[in-house]
Order: C-alpha cells, then structure tokens, then sequence
C-alpha cells in the first residue's frame, strides 16, 4: 500500500516516471489488486506507452470488469495504439455499464466516425449529448461539431467521415 500512496503523491506532482515505478511496484506486491492495474496502465497512457497501458489496463478490467473509467482509458490506448475495433469494443463494455457516461459515449462516436460508421457515430454522439453536462467545455464544442459533420455526412451520403 505505501508504493500505491507514493505513486499517488508523485502522480499529484505530475511527476509521471516516478508514480509509473511506484504503481508498477504496487501491482508486483499486490497482483491481484486491479485498482493498482488500473493507475499503472493510466500513468502509461499519460506518458503514451499505449502497450504498457493496454498490457495493465487490460489486467485490471481481467480483474474487476465493471469499471466504465479503466474500460475508456483502456480504449483510448488502444486507439491510440490504432486498434479501433478493439477500442470500439472496450467502450461498448463501459457505456453498458454507465449508460450516461456521456466521455464514454463520445470518444465511441468518435473512433466510430473515423472508422465511417455514420450512423452509429450518431447514435452515439446523441447519447453523449443526452448527458453532456458531464463534458467539458472543448469536449462540448468537439461534440457539436461531430454531430454536425456527422449530419453533413449521412445527408451528404458520405461514407468517409469528414477529418477531426
């Protein structure tokens, strides 16, 4: 436990390395638990090590499957890794979970749009919207104009969407 609060301190002081070795030592310590997996692979993903991040993100959610916040870092890093079905299946988990988590549902939308899957982008962009008081102010305007490219798009009839 005391490599897990060192990492927490360290992560605090935005000092990544450091918390990276602390939680990594954590999860040696303590394999079994998938919140220390979890701060690892999100320390990685913070420091865009995708493969360190999938490799214990995925332990954590092997773990402990019903947590919506280390299914969408899960799926940001291996989007990131440009593994998009993967990602895509990683968030359908999460917003399954956490109908209204309105991140969730955006960054779907948003890997599904690349992908060119118009209409489900917007399905998934309208459940974003639905609780979008959970997003932040950029997320919010980067959400609109999805929508709006998006809409462009399917009257259009385009099957590539239009770039982020």
């Amino acid at each position: 436990m005391a490599y897990y609060r060192l990492g927490d301190v360290e992560s605090e002081a935005g000092h990544n390395d450091k918390a990276v070795e602390y939680f990594v030592r954590a999860c040696e310590l303590e394999s079994e638990n998938p919140r220390y997996h979890w701060l690892a692979g999100t320390a990685y993903l913070q420091q865009k090590d995708c493969d360190r991040a999938i490799t214990f993100l995925r332990r954590s959610v092997e773990l402990f499957p019903e947590q919506p916040l280390a299914l969408y870092n899960l799926a940001l890093a291996l989007s990131l890794a440009r593994k998009e079905h993967d990602a895509l299946e990683e968030l359908t988990k999460a917003v399954r979970i956490d109908e209204e988590y309105a991140r969730g549902w955006y960054l779907k939308a948003q890997i599904e749009a690349y992908l060119g899957l118009v209409p489900d982008a917007l399905a998934s962009a309208s459940r974003a919207a639905a609780n979008g008081s959970a997003l932040s102010d950029q997320e919010s305007e980067g959400l609109r104009a999805l929508i709006k490219n998006l809409s462009d798009d399917e009257l259009s009839g385009a099957k590539e969407p239009s770039p982020q």
